[in-house]
């Protein structure tokens, strides 16, 4: 090119823009702006092509775009391309999100696993610096909800929903499924709540199951005098406490049987409710069965005491009255089987 072409392609005007060839590019020196194919710059850098792709940075490894915080310098963020990856950097070049070739985005981790995964080391804190926050700009009583949809559809309102549910205040929250069957309402399934589970969109709270237990228990029988040994060979019954009613089933064997006197309990391994339906038979439903090898089988029954873990034997007596069984009753090698439900205040 000769000089003079060199010179007809730079233009300056009195204003001190500068423009090469038409619209290749431009500097408004009034603005202190620069367009690249833009001869009206509405930025300090603004670039105008037919291209979709405008600008190409190129590195031998992982080219990235810095973007510094001028108050002091030294902080900034980096938008950078690795293995044809998209990376974000933050904080001295510390990766925080990377969007793989996949389109799976990981936070936290390089190597995500699912189309978002975040990784993070656990914590105590619970509520606080969790792995995904959902938080709650506005609130509105009673239905307001924050939460996490799950569709099973490519039609929206298919699905389930699971999250919080303000209630009058934010501090009787409930957490809830909602099953959606195209109904952006949809029909709730289970509730959470300090009271405990409810099913089926029951809210009442005296329905709420707030425990629910698995064990096995050790049983022994306590008299007023003397004592009453129970075989370690053959004690075992097994308990279920579903909110407050206790199953409890099982079978024991006495051992030695030292002068016992007075009447004789069992040791429940629950508190018995204090209710005045649970006192004397009216609500009776524990049983027990007691076989003596040397004597025919004989139907006992456990009278609950209220307040206490206290279940006294009982008998009929030849008049059909009920009488507590004394501890002198009972003799080694009795096989004492149970099984029944009560109530509990535990």
């Amino acid at each position: 090119m000769s000089r003079a072409r060199d010179l007809a392609a730079f233009v300056s005007n009195a204003d001190g823009d500068i423009k090469f060839d038409t619209d290749t590019l431009f500097i408004d020196s009034s603005a202190n702006r620069v367009g690249i194919g833009e001869t009206t710059p509405a930025r300090q850098l603004h670039v105008d092509g037919s291209e979709a792709r405008l600008v190409r940075l190129s590195h031998t490894s992982h080219p990235k775009l810095e973007f510094l915080d001028t108050t002091d310098g030294t902080s900034g963020a980096y938008l950078g391309s690795e293995d044809n990856e998209l990376t974000f950097d933050t904080n001295g070049q510390n990766e925080r999100m990377r969007i793989d070739d996949s389109g799976n985005v990981g936070i936290g981790t390089s190597s995500p696993d699912g189309r978002a995964d975040i990784a993070q080391d656990q914590n105590t804190t619970k509520f606080t610096s969790p792995h995904l926050a959902l938080t709650a700009t506005d609130t509105t009583n009673t239905t307001g909800f924050t939460g996490v949809s799950y569709g099973v559809s490519g039609l929206t309102n298919y699905g389930w929903t699971a999250g919080a549910l303000r209630g009058t205040s934010g501090n009787n929250s409930a957490f809830v499924f909602t099953q959606h069957n195209n109904s952006a309402s949809g029909t709730e399934k289970i509730r959470l709540t300090s009271d405990g589970l409810t099913f089926n969109g029951d809210t009442a709270a005296a329905n709420a199951l707030s425990d629910y237990e698995e064990g096995n228990f050790t049983a022994s029988l306590v008299c007023a005098g003397g004592s009453i040994a129970i075989n370690p060979s053959y004690n075992r019954l097994v308990y279920t406490k579903i909110g407050s009613l206790v199953m409890l089933t099982g079978r024991f064997r006495l051992g030695t049987v030292s002068s016992p006197t007075g009447s004789t309990y069992l040791d429940l391994p629950f508190t018995v409710a204090n209710d005045s339906e649970e006192a004397g038979f009216s609500s009776l439903t524990l049983y027990t069965y007691r076989y003596n090898v040397d004597a025919d089988a004989l139907t006992l029954f456990c009278e609950l005491q209220p307040n206490t873990t206290k279940a006294f034997l009982m008998k009929m007596r030849d008049d059909n009255a009920w009488a507590q069984i004394t501890s002198s009753g009972f003799s080694a090698g009795d096989i004492v089987y149970i099984n029944g439900c009560y109530k509990t205040s535990q």
